[in-house]
């Protein structure tokens, strides 16, 4: 987008703030549409002005970012990284949009909180196929908020530990809630899953503890990586979780878990995030049919939970949530280490399905954000450098019409 086009843009939000401040009063006065909608109309009607000229300013400096970064000769960067807000700023904007799409979408329908209001009769209500070391932990949390488990927050967890911070995480409405064993014979019940680069996944995995990596748990040595990439249990696991059902370090066996069968079979679900894309991964999932009535939940952006749905933690880990932001050690291995010995051409050499499956499946991603409308002026302040990845993916076209074997 060029500075001119980024004029104009600015001029339109101007013209649509006008006339969404003359009307918000007659807004306000339509609130009976439904409960919910009478809660939020009223709201998103005043946040609307403010928070698109907020954006149209933000736009305005990324766009102008990007002009310089391409009328400059001496820079060689994926333009992918020009947002100007902070991590928060942007997790509250994505979850204002979304709720403003909500209101719109559904007028007059009749919406739910969670997916137990929405059908209370039924025992599982939601699949989660948690693929180790993709955010999992998150898509954890991400399915208590979807399914209305309490909580709001915290991933599935067994009680109290340095990885639980609590004893009242379990959510038996959940399939697959904890572990990372896939289970397909739920018939009708919604899919979900986060996939997430296999050389960041993967170099994640190193750092954390068996039977995520092999024993002992505190070598971070280049010899026993070197040992962890070519071991068949670690390879290729997303494709692995995908053909079958099938736990997530069982040795990989090529003739079963192909490429093809995890590609059918990610066609079925209802949803899936990319780990990469965690602005869009959240707005899509409101967008996708089987969520497209429940009201967005601030904790799938990565929010805080407010009010009667948070509760402190009972231990002073983080949540729950596991990250290799502040080790040194990983960061020193990762940018070091790992270059030095070539380690991208390693990881590659022993998952190149993996690789495979990824490409696919952030193009297909892509595919439907675009369909959904998330590639608009509106998310491109908010997500600049996803909507910049996603216009790096490959535009080919996606056949998800086959039937999937169990």
């Amino acid at each position: 987008m060029q500075p001119l086009e980024l004029e104009g843009l600015i001029e339109r939000s101007h013209k649509k703030e006008t006339n969404a401040s003359n009307h918000a009063t007659d807004e306000a006065d339509q609130q009976s549409a439904t409960p919910i909608h009478g809660r939020l109309l009223s709201k998103t009607a005043a946040m609307r002005c403010q928070r698109r000229i907020i954006l149209s300013i933000f736009a305005l400096s990324i766009a102008v970012a990007i002009h310089f970064v391409r009328k400059s000769s001496k820079l060689d960067v994926p333009m992918v990284a020009y947002n100007t807000f902070n991590e928060t700023e942007q997790r509250q904007a994505a979850y204002d949009l979304a709720l403003e799409r909500f209101v719109i979408r559904t007028p007059g329908n009749q919406t739910f909180q969670s997916l137990k209001e929405q059908n209370f009769d039924q025992d599982h209500l939601l699949n989660s196929i948690r693929i180790p070391k993709a955010g999992s932990s998150h898509l954890s949390l991400q399915a208590r908020a979807l399914v209305g488990c309490k909580p709001d927050g915290y991933p599935c967890c067994r009680g109290p530990s340095r990885s639980c911070p609590r004893n009242d995480l379990r959510c038996k409405s959940i399939i697959g809630c904890v572990d990372h064993r896939p289970n397909y014979d739920q018939v009708g019940v919604p899919l979900v899953t986060a996939l997430r680069h296999p050389t960041n996944r993967l170099l994640s995995g190193f750092f954390y503890k068996p039977p995520h990596r092999p024993q002992p748990k505190d070598d971070y040595s280049w010899n026993m990586f070197d040992f962890y990439i070519r071991a068949p249990e670690y390879r290729n696991v997303m494709v692995k979780m995908l053909s079958t059902g099938e736990f997530a370090y069982h040795e990989n066996r090529p003739a079963d878990h192909t490429l093809r069968k995890a590609q059918d079979r990610l066609c079925t679900f209802a949803w899936f995030g990319i780990n990469e894309l965690p602005i869009l991964s959240a707005m899509l999932l409101y967008e996708s049919q089987d969520f497209s009535l429940l009201q967005p939940n601030r904790v799938v952006f990565g929010l805080q939970a407010v009010g009667d749905a948070y509760a402190p933690p009972q231990t002073k880990e983080n949540g729950g949530m596991r990250t290799n932001q502040d080790n040194r050690e990983y960061q020193t291995f990762q940018t070091e280490t790992f270059m030095h010995n070539n380690g991208p051409a390693l990881v590659k050499l022993y998952n190149e399905e993996d690789f495979l499956l990824y490409e696919w499946a952030v193009d297909l991603f892509c595919a439907r954000a675009r369909a959904a409308g998330l590639m608009e002026e509106t998310v491109f302040a908010i997500a600049s450098d996803e909507i910049q990845l996603c216009g790096s993916a490959a535009k080919t076209s996606h056949h998800c019409s086959r039937k999937v074997d169990k």
